[in-house]
């Protein structure tokens, strides 16, 4: 017996029966489909609203798990949480989805239904390279499968990983290096798809002379024959460098090309010739990172396993930039600017400058890919070092410095006047210091200007004007020009100082009478 507050859950009457729909029969892991179970009473019509229906799922997430029917109809949405092909049914009350009507959904790697695999790029020189392999599985929709586990094998090379997963794009990524055309394939469940990375053959180059016997000052000449082969690419440049430092380009060339050259010293020389084709092949090219006499060796083998060898003697010495510093002054004194200008050479034959760079005391005063102009203010006395620092593309260093000295500015040397606000009936005299200020106009009461002044140039950098007026009251002040009213007669000595930011200071004095 149930109580007033407990309801037993609606289920469908007996001889139901339950047709299952669903919107998508294959999703990517983490995909979702939408399920509809279509509920019909015997006689043939829907069951009641709210009528409880229970979804089965063999793996995956149903959400909700049990769901009510809106006119004869429950909806529920499936989540695919890994590979392989899930079973749904469902049922109500003595209503079941017989096997036969259990709904098959495919899920990741089990939905695919194509495999397409390219590799980036799609060829390699002679020399050997390292390519992207990418797979795209598709389902059978032709949409892009993210999550799905391929499986990656080659007949050449070396993979760096055998599986991938998918990406949202559908693609799986492997990084595949050979030497050798390589067939590489891709399985997804089953469904397999392939590519062939193909060897493009470097192209090859001969020279001969039909000058007999060559001389200074006489033109030889040189026949330069450029092959591709078979399963090369088409010549790009043919660069011919005649061993006495100078070269030329004679372009694309295709067949058989005649060269003059005339040689304008006594000597023997190696002439070289170059070809490259459009992939950018002209054979090997290595940078020793130390100095040192190295044997270089190249050995050939042929499909049967014979070979041959070449050696040459290669005597390496490690060649330094230079780097210079010049400066317009080297002792000046304090609040003064010093320029100056950095000089940086890349060594004879050696890597190009990358970096010139010059400090001092920590500041960066210049910095950039080759020299230049520069500045640097001193506001203190004492012996600075300026550095500069250049570095190649092989990371070598080679540093110059230069010693600035700086000394503290002299006292400053001043003057100061004293004359009535009213500008008349007031003198200082004599013409030079000590002097006195005197007039009938400076008395008690009146306002007294007060003008101090350099002697020669005035200096630059004045912080400030410290007043005395000597009656006891101070007071500083911007402007070299101050105002001032005693409040009594009297006779006062007035002193100015003037404060600068290199710490240099001057002073003047007057003796100023006041009358009543």
């Amino acid at each position: 017996m149930l109580s007033g507050c407990e309801k037993m859950s609606l289920l469908s009457p007996t001889g139901s029966t339950i047709t299952l729909n669903i919107n998508k029969t294959s999703v990517p892991i983490n995909g979702t489909a939408e399920i509809t179970a279509s509920v019909i009473e015997a006689a043939g019509t829907p069951v009641q609203n709210g009528t409880v229906v229970t979804f089965t799922a063999s793996f995956g997430v149903i959400e909700p798990r049990e769901a009510r029917t809106e006119g004869g109809t429950a909806r529920v949405t499936f989540t695919g949480t890994q590979s392989g092909t899930a079973k749904i049914g469902a049922f109500s009350g003595g209503a079941r989805v017989a096997a036969a009507g259990e709904l098959e959904v495919k899920v990741g790697g089990a939905a695919a239904e194509r495999v397409a695999v390219r590799t980036e790029p799609a060829t390699i020189p002679q020399t050997g390279g390292t390519v992207t392999v990418v797979a795209v599985v598709t389902d059978i929709a032709g949409a892009s499968l993210a999550g799905a586990p391929v499986v990656f094998t080659s007949d050449q090379g070396t993979l760096a990983s055998n599986s991938a997963v998918t990406d949202a794009n559908g693609e799986a990524r492997v990084q595949l290096t050979t030497a050798r055309e390589t067939i590489v394939k891709a399985n997804v469940a089953g469904k397999e798809g392939s590519s062939t990375v193909r060897v493009l053959l470097a192209p090859t180059v001969t020279i001969s002379s039909s000058t007999a016997s060559p001389a200074v000052g006489v033109p030889v000449s040189f026949t330069i024959t450029p092959t591709v082969p078979a399963a090369g690419s088409p010549i790009q440049s043919v660069r011919v460098d005649f061993g006495d430092g100078s070269a030329e380009n004679l372009g694309a060339v295709t067949g058989q090309t005649g060269v003059v050259h005339t040689f304008s010293s006594p000597g023997i020389y190696t002439v070289r010739v170059t070809v490259t084709d459009a992939t950018g092949q002209t054979g090997v090219v290595h940078t020793f990172s130390s100095p040192g006499i190295y044997t270089v060796r190249v050995t050939v083998t042929d499909a049967v396993g014979q070979t041959g060898t070449a050696t040459i003697l290669i005597n390496l010495t490690r060649a330094l930039p230079t780097v210079s510093l010049t400066l317009s002054a080297t002792t000046v004194t304090a609040g003064s600017t010093v320029t100056g200008t950095v000089t940086a050479t890349a060594a004879a034959g050696g890597p190009p400058i990358t970096n010139v760079q010059v400090t001092q005391g920590g500041s960066v005063l210049f910095n950039g890919t080759s020299g230049g102009g520069f500045a640097r203010q001193f506001t203190s006395p004492g012996t600075f070092t300026i550095q500069a620092t250049v570095t190649d593309a092989a990371g070598t260093q080679a540093t110059t410095s230069a010693v600035v000295v700086v000394t503290g500015r002299g006292a400053i040397e001043m003057t100061l006047e004293a004359a009535s606000s009213t500008g008349i009936n007031s003198a200082c005299t004599p013409a030079t210091y000590p002097k006195i200020c005197s007039g009938a106009d400076i008395k008690a009461g009146t306002a007294i200007n007060f003008t101090a002044g350099f002697v020669g140039t005035a200096p630059t950098n004045v912080i400030s004007y410290s007043w005395n007026f000597g009656d006891g009251f101070t007071t500083t002040t911007s402007n070299r020009v101050t105002s001032y009213t005693y409040s009594g007669e009297g006779t006062r000595v007035v002193t100015v100082t003037v404060n600068t930011s290199d710490g240099s200071t001057g002073s003047q004095q007057v003796t100023v009478i006041v009358g009543p």
